[in-house]
């Protein structure tokens, strides 16, 4: 089969567009037939080496949807024909976490397109509950960014955080797969969006998919614009995507007794927190992993009530998957990408 993968860590030019034999079937396995694979920005990192677990050679891809051709003898919720997106993770299923429908937080789980092979490719073996199972109404390139964009969208926003309508809300990589799903979530609540872009050429393009305001940020630096757009006193919640050295602004642009929850570490890199923020604010800093199973229930039913517009950008063949990456990391992307690995 044909399949986009990396045989060691490094540059765009590290990924192989070639074929690779097809995935093996175990017995709690659900072979795909891939239709859409979304491109993350976390499959740059993946890439380059940054996360530890990351298995050599590797397909990568964590955001998948397709029809269900095959299924191993102990599967049971699952037959062929089904159309199924994946979740990011392949949990084990009886850990206390799994069980109660926290199934992120798994000690076995395993990050699809980085410790499994992922959905670069023509067909994708994984878990059987690894998959959930997607309604007629939702289209392949939609269903295959779900639960990446808006399923870690929704659980930062609304599980985490518990945002409430009229909050102000800081966004930092607003422009981005999951920033700018994140603007649609806050916009559903009714919250007032902040979006923090490191391109003035993407402020008409975030007011335009909601954000009440838009704050360019000048070498890292956004706390000063955000606390005058709140008469000083600052935003209620910062949900900061990019993690790393914007933790601090991040940290002073809130309120006395504020929130925020670090969604992502784009840089991959260790942040500098100053204790003194936390103990004179009183504010709260929260970790947010992924989405559970019930939250991407619940999505795929309040998308069919068009409560959300999933946002993607392009659609491209395998081939195209070094130049998005190299685009990717040079920011000349939003929201999500989606390839077609049987073009």
């Amino acid at each position: 089969m044909r399949a986009c993968y990396i045989e060691s860590f490094g540059g765009p030019e590290k990924l192989i567009c070639g074929e690779v034999p097809e995935p093996r079937v175990g017995e709690k396995d659900v072979l795909v037939q891939v239709m859409a694979s979304g491109i993350c920005y976390h499959d740059t990192l993946t890439r380059k080496g940054v996360f530890p677990r990351t298995k050599l050679p590797v397909i990568l891809g964590h955001q998948v949807s397709g029809k269900v051709v095959q299924v191993g003898p102990r599967v049971t919720s699952l037959r062929p024909g089904d159309r199924v997106l994946c979740l990011p993770f392949a949990t084990c299923g009886e850990c206390e976490y799994c069980l109660s429908g926290r199934e992120p937080l798994c000690e076995d789980a395993l990050f699809i397109g980085e410790e499994v092979d992922g959905g670069y490719a023509e067909w994708v073996a994984l878990p059987e509950n690894a998959w959930v199972k997607i309604p007629d109404n939702v289209d392949d390139d939609t269903a295959s960014v779900l639960a990446c964009s808006l399923g870690t969208a929704y659980h930062a926003a609304k599980t985490i955080a518990k945002i409430h309508k009229d909050e102000t809300v800081v966004v930092t990589g607003a422009s981005g797969g999951i920033g700018t799903h994140v603007i649609e979530v806050l916009r559903w609540i009714g919250a007032r969006v902040i979006a923090v872009t490191g391109s003035a050429a993407k402020v008409s393009y975030l007011k335009q998919i909601g954000a009440d305001e838009v704050v360019v940020h000048d070498n890292g630096s956004y706390a000063k614009k955000v606390k005058m757009l709140t008469q000083e006193k600052g935003a209620d919640c910062v949900l900061d995507i990019v993690g790393g050295s914007f933790i601090h602004e991040s940290l002073k642009s809130l309120k006395r007794g504020g929130r925020m929850v670090v969604i992502g570490n784009v840089s991959g890199q260790p942040a500098e927190l100053k204790p003194a923020v936390l103990i004179l604010k009183e504010v709260s800093i929260l970790g947010t992993k992924g989405v559970t199973r019930r939250e991407m229930e619940e999505i795929l039913d309040l998308l069919g009530q068009g409560a959300f517009h999933v946002r993607i950008s392009e659609v491209h063949g395998l081939e195209q998957v070094p130049d998005i990456h190299r685009r990717m990391q040079e920011r000349d992307t939003t929201a999500r990408i989606v390839i077609h690995p049987y073009e």
